[in-house]
């Protein structure tokens, strides 16, 4: 329901859910990385960064997680962090 509620803009109602979600399980990394981008889409840039590194430490090779910090960091205009993340994405892939 999160990625759905995501997906529709509707951000407030994905929070709900993915919040849900990790309090159930606070390792389920499809659900961080949801909360990430649902941060992310909301220009909550610091909290999408803990999200997604959260998911990286569960995951260490979540293509999706690198990807969110990437374009995350190049939002901040922080673009040589930007640049690791989405090359180790893109050799993970």
């Amino acid at each position: 329901m999160g990625l759905l509620h995501n997906e529709r803009k509707e951000y407030d109602k994905a929070a709900t859910y993915l919040n849900k979600a990790l309090q159930i399980n606070k390792v389920f990394v499809p659900a961080l990385i949801q909360m990430g981008t649902c941060l992310f889409d909301t220009n909550n840039h610091d909290r999408a960064l803990k999200y997604f590194n959260t998911a990286l430490k569960y995951d260490q090779i979540s293509v999706d997680a690198h990807v969110g910090l990437g374009n995350t960091f190049y939002k901040m205009d922080l673009i040589e962090k930007a640049i690791t993340h989405f090359k180790e994405a893109i050799s993970l892939e």
